[in-house]
């Protein structure tokens, strides 16, 4: 997930049960829900560019504002400490 975000990809996903933090649901990220709602998202992005763009984007700043090796080495730091 992070290496697509990372890539400068539009991420098209199936629910997560938790979703990795700082993406947001059609900000940073889209999710679908059945093949129809994929298939109906799929044709919306690829005709509404700069709406695409955009969520890639965000999503890209997620991942190496909040997902890069050393944020998970500074969560584990902090949690070893606290």
């Amino acid at each position: 997930l992070m290496e697509a975000l990372v890539s400068g990809a539009l991420v098209i996903s199936d629910p997560m049960v938790s979703m990795p933090e700082g993406l947001r649901e059609d900000e940073s990220i889209v999710v679908y829900r059945s093949m129809a709602e994929l298939a109906a998202k799929i044709k919306h992005y690829l005709s509404n560019h700069e709406e695409r763009l955009k969520i890639a984007r965000a999503g890209y700043e997620v991942a190496t504002n909040f997902h890069r090796s050393w944020h998970m080495m500074e969560r584990i730091a902090a949690t070893a400490l606290a």
